[in-house]
């Protein structure tokens, strides 16, 4: 997960789904990436520690190499309360990951997938969709994945945006000439 720390972002529901999915038969670490908050000795690390899960969870902090970061994933969650438009959702998509993204602001838009959505704030959505990803197999994964690269290139590229932004500002100026 890639965020910033506040209470709209809820760390602490994806920690309360690690602790559920943790266990002898689980290798599921969690890597957590960001600015301030995201560092040994934060509020973060303590509720890390109280819910066991000190040796499942990597404070990355800030990440100046975002790219390499999501790279190293197998699947990139944002379980937000609630957004506008997740970019950081784009960008995972953007370098073929599966996402595993609450359904708030203009989530579906973006994904169209409902299988990589879950109601916000429902713990046990979460934890049912983490434990699907981790029995599907890599190339499964790897499908998904590049379903989101494809989509995101197809609908959200950076030339698709100026382009539009540049139909609305010239509609913009033609009314108010």
């Amino acid at each position: 997960m890639l965020a910033r720390i506040s209470p709209e972002k809820d760390h602490s529901l994806l920690l309360r789904a690690l602790a559920q999915l943790s266990g002898p038969d689980t290798n599921v670490v969690l890597s957590l990436a960001g600015g301030k908050g995201i560092t040994p000795g934060s509020p973060l690390e303590a509720e890390i520690h109280e819910l066991g899960l000190h040796d499942s969870v990597v404070l990355e902090g800030r990440v100046d190499d975002i790219g390499s970061w999501l790279s190293s994933l197998d699947l990139f969650v944002l379980l937000s309360k609630s957004e506008g438009f997740p970019t950081v959702v784009g960008e995972a998509m953007s370098f073929a990951k599966p996402c595993l993204v609450s359904d708030v602001g203009d989530v579906k838009m973006l994904l169209s997938d409902k299988a990589q959505i879950v109601p916000s704030g429902e713990i046990r959505a979460v934890v049912d969709r983490i434990k699907y990803f981790d029995l599907l197999s890599g190339s499964e994964r790897a499908e998904i994945g590049k379903r989101n690269q494809n989509r995101v290139k197809k609908y959200f590229s950076q030339d698709l945006m100026f382009q539009r932004y540049d139909r609305v500002y010239r509609a913009v100026y033609a009314g108010i000439k």
